[in-house]
C-alpha cells in the first residue's frame, strides 16, 4: 500500500489522487487494528474495499480501451492472451 500511496501525484490527480491516498491510509489504519484485534470482521472489510477498488480501476481501463487513439488510427482493444489468462495484450 505504501508503494501505491507514495506514487500518487496530487497536483495531475487531483482530487481522485486525495481520495485514493485516504483511501490506502484507511487500509493502513484497519489493517493494524485487525492485527491488534485478531479481527474477521475488519479483514473481510479489508478484501470488500480493495475488489471494489480493483473493479473501478478495470472499469477506467475497459473506458480507455473504447477511446479511439488517433496516432494508431484505430480503437484499442484490450484482450487476454490465451496462453496467460487474466495478462491483458493491447491491440490496435
Amino acid at each position: 500500500m505504501e508503494y501505491l500511496q507514495s506514487s500518487l501525484t496530487k497536483e495531475a490527480g487531483g482530487r481522485v489522487a486525495i481520495n485514493l491516498e485516504y483511501f490506502y491510509e484507511q487500509l493502513r489504519v484497519n489493517l493494524a487494528k485487525a492485527q491488534f484485534s485478531v479481527s474477521q470482521r475488519i479483514l473481510s472489510q479489508q478484501i470488500t474495499d480493495l475488489l471494489a477498488l480493483r473493479e473501478a480501476w478495470s472499469e477506467v481501463e475497459r473506458a480507455e480501451a473504447a477511446i479511439p487513439n488517433p496516432k494508431l488510427g484505430s480503437l484499442m482493444v484490450r484482450t487476454e492472451s490465451p496462453a496467460s489468462p487474466g495478462v491483458a495484450d493491447w491491440e490496435g
